[in-house]
């Protein structure tokens, strides 16, 4: 019960809108991804294969087969509720098998080492015969290897390598870090969802331009160059990230994991690294409905800039705009859809550049374009 495995409910942005989901099940927190899906839920469990069976099982009625993948047709909200009752079962009967056989178990320490050599049937029963080639190899599966020479002291502290795209390195002994990361199969402890915020970049950004203003190697690093910031408004910058509120400020600045774009600003349209996008995996984020959801309440007018005649046009309906403008070239009426597919896309339609912004970002366009309030 030292191993558990994880459950997985996985979807992409056109299958959301189709209300389907797939559920899958993995060894780790981490679970590699096809192109564009993204997790909706995780939980842990003793035997992944059998939850899920039993999920399918239960929710066999709302099964629909899409390109040969069996996917439960429900939406969001629903799935969500399901799948959280299978989570409240599976920890209370984790929890209830426990109790009874918590006397039945003996301690890690108790137990001989079964890690043989490479290419000898002789068991190494003595922490102190390992080698560093025979640890990473044992600790490969949870992405996880010794950075130096093994010792042969298990209680003496030796500096690991995180092998995630993180590459975090950190000091611990080999007798914690087989107790903590490889018998609980958690891995990497900076790569959990409990402390991911810990050891990666951030940065601030000032507040309504979004403007870079410095960038910091660690969470630490951004509490000593802070110093300005109160215990309570640092705990808030994380709490900020972890509850999706991502464009709030804090003292006049707005921290993000997200680098700058190509002008220097926060853009959450930009393209995510690989970086980023396993940090916001690990959070168990949905980014594309954060995003989204950001900008309905952050951003609530959208501006069509005419690049050609340096004029934009501001207004607070789509439909509005696109009965009161034409093309730049023509007199052919906008299509208030297509409007909508070419906000923040960076990409032209009639002759502009549609774009999300607020009351500030209205006067700096101000100073570049005759801007027209519809």
């Amino acid at each position: 019960m030292n191993r558990p495995e994880y459950v997985h409910a996985i979807t992409n942005d056109l299958l959301y809108d189709m209300n389907l989901f797939e559920i899958k099940c993995s060894t780790s927190e981490i679970i590699e991804l096809k192109k564009d899906y993204y997790i909706v839920f995780s939980m842990e469990a003793i035997d992944g294969e059998l939850v899920i069976l039993d999920i399918y099982t239960r929710l066999k009625k709302f099964i629909v087969r899409f390109y040969e993948v069996e996917m439960i047709n429900l939406s969001y909200d629903k799935i969500i509720e399901c799948l959280s009752i299978f989570k409240q079962q599976e920890y209370e009967k984790n929890t209830i098998i426990s109790k009874i056989v918590k006397d039945s178990v003996k301690t890690v320490e108790d137990r001989k080492l079964e890690i043989r050599y490479k290419d000898s049937d002789k068991p190494i029963t003595n922490s102190r015969h390992l080698t560093a080639e025979i640890i990473n190899d044992r600790f490969k599966d949870v992405k996880l290897c010794l950075a130096e020479e093994y010792t042969g002291r298990p209680e003496e502290k030796q500096v690991w390598n995180c092998l995630n795209i993180l590459n975090h390195t950190f000091e611990c002994s080999y007798k914690h870090a087989k107790r903590e990361y490889l018998d609980n199969r958690k891995g990497c402890p900076y790569c959990s969802k409990q402390q991911i915020l810990d050891k990666i970049k951030w940065h601030s950004y000032k507040d309504k331009s979004y403007e870079l203003e410095e960038e910091y190697d660690s969470w630490e690093d951004l509490k000593e160059k802070n110093t300005n910031l109160s215990k309570d408004e640092i705990k808030i910058i994380k709490n900020i990230v972890r509850e999706e509120r991502w464009l709030t400020p804090v003292a006049g600045r707005v921290y993000s994991i997200i680098s700058p774009n190509d002008e220097g600003k926060l853009d959450l349209n930009k393209p995510l690294s690989n970086y980023e996008k396993f940090i916001i995996q690990i959070l168990g984020i949905n980014f594309n409905m954060m995003k989204q959801r950001i900008f309905k309440t952050k951003f609530n007018f959208v501006i069509a800039i005419d690049e050609k005649n340096g004029k934009a046009y501001v207004c607070d309906s789509m439909t509005k705009l696109s009965n009161a403008i034409t093309y730049v070239d023509s007199n052919q009426r906008l299509n208030r859809k297509t409007i909508s597919k070419y906000v923040d896309a960076g990409k032209d339609y009639a002759g502009y550049i549609f774009r999300t912004c607020d009351m500030n970002l209205i006067e700096e366009y101000k100073e570049k374009y005759e801007v027209q309030t519809i």
